[in-house]
């Protein structure tokens, strides 16, 4: 009996030795996750909000473009510390290699292209320095506080010149970029959109024309050549007006190739027909409708010129060759 009692005690501390043991290595095993999941010291946290697109709207003829959005960019260390930070904008259109930024007709790469510059500035700095496509800034932003306390502030310029829009075929320019902001091994990226519609400009265009040949006067009668040709208009309706380098006072006239002599010219215009010219054209101008889906009007000509010399005006002019440059300027209505 008495050799009992010890062996029970005994197996009463074993067993609350065991307990202590085991509490002991569960609280060892806490304290490691919470040693882990502290950050350390010195270790930066980057954090960027999202900025908005930037929709230039459309453009017909309006000069160059510029638009700036903000948003708030943070490097702060693991004990609250504040720290710089650098950033980059990256083209995800594009598959070049270029420096440069940008927008692409219906947002693709292959098609007609706007290119586009795009500036930072941070707050603290208050001047604008240009990025390069895909490079970090050479320029260190100061990081503000934990959400920006004080308002954003990283702006973000996008500017598009006049001479990159004008004669671009009309339509919708898209580009799709990256914003990053880095120090270290800490960042953080936000994406963003650039659009820009290109208003189609009106277009004409004028084909079919060859010279014109009177031939040799015998003497007799008028002579009269009508030439015909093909008038395309984006807007349908156009006006026409013509010049010669031997219009004086609103007329026209033949000049002889080799002395001083002229011959009056009359020119007159016809629309939507091949045959001759009922409207005369001197410093004045008529209007016509020209082809709205062909530039060769399918083939078919639309207008034509008749080009008269009266025969009294003829037989006063002394023998030899004449001959006239003959300018025609479309302009749609």
């Amino acid at each position: 009996m008495g050799q009992l009692v010890p062996t029970e005690l005994n197996f009463h501390r074993s067993h609350n030795r065991s307990i202590c043991l085991l509490s002991t290595l569960h609280s060892a095993f806490l304290l490691a996750l919470l040693l882990v999941s502290m950050p350390a010291l010195g270790q930066r946290q980057a954090s960027l909000d999202p900025i908005s697109d930037y929709d230039f709207g459309s453009w017909a003829n309006a000069g160059s473009l510029s638009l700036t959005n903000t948003t708030c960019a943070t490097m702060i260390r693991g004990n609250g510390s504040l720290s710089a930070y650098k950033i980059r904008v990256s083209d995800e259109y594009s598959t070049s290699n270029s420096d440069n930024f940008y927008l692409y007709l219906d947002g693709d790469s292959s098609a007609t292209s706007i290119e586009i510059t795009v500036d930072h500035m941070d707050t603290s700095e208050g001047t604008y320095d240009s990025l390069t496509e895909g490079v970090q800034s050479s320029e260190e932003h100061d990081s503000p506080a934990a959400n920006c306390p004080g308002g954003d502030n990283l702006y973000l310029r996008i500017n598009i010149a006049s001479t990159e829009l004008a004669g671009k075929p009309g339509g919708d320019y898209e580009g799709y970029f990256t914003l990053r902001i880095k120090r270290g091994n800490a960042l953080d990226s936000e994406v963003f959109y650039v659009n820009v519609t290109v208003a189609a400009s009106p277009e004409v265009q004028i084909s079919h024309l060859d010279s014109v040949d009177f031939g040799q006067h015998n003497g007799l009668g008028d002579l009269s050549v009508t030439e015909t040709f093909c008038v395309y208009s984006s807007e349908g309706s156009y006006n026409i007006s013509v010049d010669s380098t031997g219009r004086t006072g609103g007329n026209h006239y033949l000049l002889a190739t080799s002395g001083g002599d002229t011959i009056p010219l009359a020119i007159l215009f016809a629309d939507n027909g091949t045959g001759p010219g009922t409207v005369q054209l001197n410093s004045n101008t008529a209007s016509g409708n020209g082809h709205t889906s062909s530039t060769d009007c399918a083939g078919t000509d639309n207008a034509s010129l008749t080009f008269q010399l009266a025969e009294s005006d003829l037989q006063a002019a002394s023998t030899g060759t004449y001959s006239e440059q003959i300018t025609i300027l479309i302009v749609p209505e």
